[in-house]
């Protein structure tokens, strides 16, 4: 029976690569394929917003790469050649893109990350939230009380509850960072980012390599992000944000990386360099006001003390396990209030934003499509307001400013985009 299911899949998978093909109709792409339904696309050269060349190791071992194309505002990758030859796949690359410049070994690269580096990289990326998925995930396939008893023997019979806690935590500590050094590793080996006149080459990879081809021109903005781990230590991730990859998809993650990890300064002067804006190291950042501050905490003491009425009233261990609440929910509002701030440097704006994990996204005026100025109830009494710059998968928002501020950082923007 496996026989027959396996010979049917190889059948299918013959026929459907009889029935794929792509012609180049001047610069225009067309692809076509389907098996019981056929279809056929059309990718314009000037919709084409990055061009990918990957290879797998089942790539490798027939000597093929796979060319992935994606669009303006393509919510996923809209053409992909899975087959072809490195050499046809680097002239239709070429083509694509009407990029005829050739492969300069010795030119030096923006970036280039060492093995230290990614270890560094992978060791403060923080990857609590994979370990807690995994710990939920086998909570739920695992029979019923063998995650439990799994638990009770990490932790010894004879352990406090304290030292229960601890070694649980150290735990999932430990497999969180060689989770984060892992797939670091295997995602960015080799990471190095050229600029060849008006594109960015990001090569890497180390299972699965990957050459980006991202045109300058089409780079919507570029985030600089700080985790608490980094920025203790100086250090931040930059990002390239385009149009072409789906948000949140693996692909705009992983593709949109410029630097993995650096100092802070050093990925500064990365983004001037590729933004074309000198500044951005030395500008003047407008913090949000007190007045946001106290609106926050006035947030936190209501959820923490609503916390803390239902512990009371519940009983049975609820009110001990409320009380950490109202100081974490302070604390929380606190960060998320100092990370605040904007700053325009020529013509670009600077918006920052984030509590745990501190984002500094930095556009082009002219990449903004509309402005929307809103006041929340909450924020009216303290004089403040919100300013949304839609920037296609690369929105952004300037959070609680001055009204003042906001109706005049509103009118130059609009004036520009009416302009």
């Amino acid at each position: 029976f496996s026989s027959a299911i396996g010979a049917i899949a190889v059948v299918g998978s013959v026929i459907r690569w009889t029935r794929y093909w792509y012609r180049l109709d001047g610069q225009t792409l067309v692809i076509r394929g389907g098996l019981l339904q056929r279809w056929e696309r059309t990718l314009q050269p000037a919709r084409i917003q990055s061009v990918d060349v990957v290879q797998k190791l089942t790539h490798r071992l027939f000597g093929v790469v796979e060319l992935r194309i994606e669009v303006v505002g393509g919510t996923g990758t809209e053409g992909s050649l899975v087959a072809l030859t490195p050499e046809e796949a680097n002239s239709l690359r070429a083509l694509l893109l009407a990029d005829h410049v050739a492969d300069d070994p010795t030119e030096p690269a923006l970036v280039r990350m060492r093995p230290a580096d990614l270890l560094l990289a992978g060791a403060t990326g923080g990857r609590v939230a994979v370990v807690a998925a995994m710990a939920g995930w086998a909570f739920q396939i695992l029979p019923e009380g063998t995650f439990v008893e799994t638990l009770d023997r990490l932790a010894g019979a004879e352990r406090s509850d304290l030292e229960t806690v601890l070694v649980i935590g150290a735990v999932l500590l430990t497999a969180s960072i060689v989770i984060s050094l892992v797939s670091t590793v295997l995602v960015y080996w080799d990471f190095t980012a050229v600029r060849r006149d008006d594109r960015l080459i990001i090569t890497r990879g180390l299972l699965q390599t990957r050459r980006s081809v991202v045109p300058i021109a089409r780079i919507q903005a570029i985030r600089l992000e700080e985790n608490l781990i980094r920025r203790a230590f100086g250090l931040a991730s930059l990002r390239v944000l385009t149009a072409g990859y789906g948000r949140g998809s693996g692909d705009e993650q992983q593709s949109s990386m410029l630097v993995p990890v650096a100092d802070r300064r050093r990925c500064l002067e990365l983004a001037e360099a590729v933004l074309g804006s000198a500044g951005l190291r030395s500008a003047e950042i407008l913090p949000a006001p007190r007045r946001a501050l106290v609106r926050r905490l006035c947030f936190a003491a209501i959820l923490g003390t609503a916390a803390l009425a239902l512990g009371f009233a519940f009983r049975n261990g609820a009110f001990a396990a409320a009380l950490p609440v109202l100081p974490l929910a302070l604390g929380f509002q606190f960060l998320a209030w100092r990370a605040l701030g904007h700053a325009i440097v020529g013509p670009h704006v600077l918006a920052r934003s984030g509590a745990l994990v501190r984002r500094t996204t930095v556009a082009d005026q002219a990449n903004i499509q509309h402005l929307v100025l809103s006041r929340s109830p909450t924020q009216r009494p303290f004089g403040i307001a919100s300013l949304t710059l839609a920037i296609p998968k690369a929105a952004t928002s300037v959070i609680d400013v001055d009204d003042d501020v906001a109706e005049e950082r509103f009118a130059d923007l609009a004036a520009r985009l009416a302009g």
